[in-house]
C-alpha cells in the first residue's frame, strides 16, 4: 500500500512521535516539530494533481546522532512504514543532547 505523503498529513501530526528501529531492533522516537509549505511554492491551482512541496522538522532522540539517510518510520495513525530521507540541520538549542532533522518532499 502506498501512502500519500502530504503537507496536510504531517501538519495534523505536529507534536506527535514517529518511531524508527535500528537493525538490532532498538526503537527511537522523533518528535514532529513542524510541517511547512515550501516558500518557493506557487499559489495552489485548482484541479492540480501535484503535491504541494513541503518540509518537516523533527527533534531527534537524546544522546544519539543519526547519519543523513533514509529511515523507516512508523506512526500510530499511519498504516505501514514510511521511508523518509532525513538530514541533521542543527543542534537543539533547548536540549543539547539532541539534533534537529529536516526532510523535504517535492
Amino acid at each position: 500500500m502506498s501512502i500519500n505523503l502530504t503537507l496536510d498529513l504531517f501538519e495534523n501530526q505536529e507534536g506527535s512521535f514517529f518511531t524508527t528501529h535500528t537493525e538490532s531492533g532498538e526503537a527511537f522516537n522523533f518528535q514532529l516539530i513542524s510541517a511547512t509549505a515550501s516558500p518557493f511554492t506557487k499559489d495552489k491551482q485548482e484541479n492540480t494533481n501535484q503535491r504541494t512541496p513541503f518540509s518537516i522538522v523533527l527533534q531527534g532522540p537524546e544522546n544519539i546522532n543519526f547519519s543523513q539517510g533514509t529511515l523507516n518510520f512508523s506512526h500510530p495513525i499511519i498504516e505501514g512504514e514510511i521511508p523518509i530521507f532525513i538530514v541533521a540541520i542543527e543542534n537543539d538549542k533547548d536540549h543539547p543532547n539532541r539534533l534537529i532533522y529536516q526532510a523535504v518532499f517535492g
